[in-house]
C-alpha cells in the first residue's frame, strides 16, 4: 500500500509543541480542539493492529482526558490547516470520507500511524538530521519546557505520565542542567550589586 499524497505536516509541528503521543495525534478530532479556549483535550488514540486502525483509551489513566494549551501561533496553524480541510472535502465532494479527525489523508481517511513515523523518518533523512526517532520530538517538547522553567508537575501532567516519577526518572538530568542555570542567572543578577557594594566601601 502506498503512502498517503498528502500527510500533513503541521502533525510534525503540534508534535513538537504539545508533546502528543503519535497516537494520540492520529486519533485527535476537530471536536476535541478549543479555538476559543485555545487547547484540545486528548480522548482517544489510534492503535494499527495488521495494518487495521483502532480507536482506543489513551496510555494512561492521567494522560486521559488531559487539557494541553495550545500557543497562539500553533492555533493559527491548526486554524490554516483547518481550512485546507474543509477546501479538500469540498474538493472531492461525496467520495470525502469524513473522519473527524485533525489530521487526515486529502480524502479524509484518518491516517495509519506507521505512515507518520514512515514520513518522519524519510523527511528527517533529506534534511540532513542527526538520527531521530519521531516519539523523540515528545522528549524535544519535554526539554524545551524543563529549560524554560516550566514546573516538573506541570509537564508532567501536558506529557499525561501516571506519575510525576516518570517524568523525573526520563528528564532528571534535564533538571540538573536546570537547576544549574538557574544558579547562574541568579548570580549573574547578584554580580552587580556586590561589585558596587565592594566600590562603596572602598570609597568609604
Amino acid at each position: 500500500m502506498s503512502l498517503p499524497v498528502s500527510l500533513p505536516f503541521i502533525l510534525y509541528e503540534v508534535a513538537i509543541r504539545t508533546g502528543l503521543r503519535r497516537g494520540e495525534l492520529c486519533g485527535l478530532r476537530w471536536q476535541d480542539v478549543s479555538f476559543t479556549d485555545r487547547e484540545l483535550v486528548v480522548k482517544v488514540q489510534l492503535i494499527e493492529v495488521g495494518g487495521v486502525n483502532f480507536e482506543g483509551e489513551i496510555k494512561t489513566s492521567s494522560g486521559q482526558d488531559r487539557v494541553v494549551s495550545l500557543d497562539d501561533g500553533l492555533v493559527d496553524a491548526l486554524a490554516a490547516w483547518k481550512l485546507r480541510q474543509d477546501e479538500e472535502r469540498d474538493a472531492w465532494g461525496a467520495a470525502y470520507k469524513d473522519s473527524g479527525r485533525v489530521f487526515t489523508d486529502e480524502d479524509g481517511r484518518e491516517l495509519k500511524p506507521r505512515y507518520v513515523t514512515r514520513y518522519f523518518d524519510t523527511y528527517a533523512l533529506k534534511a540532513g538530521l542527526p538520527k531521530i526517532r519521531f516519539h523523540d520530538l515528545r522528549h524535544l517538547h519535554a526539554s524545551l519546557l524543563i529549560s524554560a522553567g516550566v514546573p516538573l508537575a506541570v509537564v508532567s501532567k501536558r506529557l499525561g505520565h501516571s506519575t510525576i516519577a516518570v517524568t523525573v526518572d526520563l528528564y532528571g538530568h534535564l533538571l540538573r542542567d536546570a537547576n544549574r542555570d538557574a544558579a547562574e542567572a541568579a548570580a549573574a543578577m547578584l554580580v552587580p550589586r556586590d561589585r558596587t557594594a565592594h566600590t562603596m566601601h572602598a570609597q568609604s
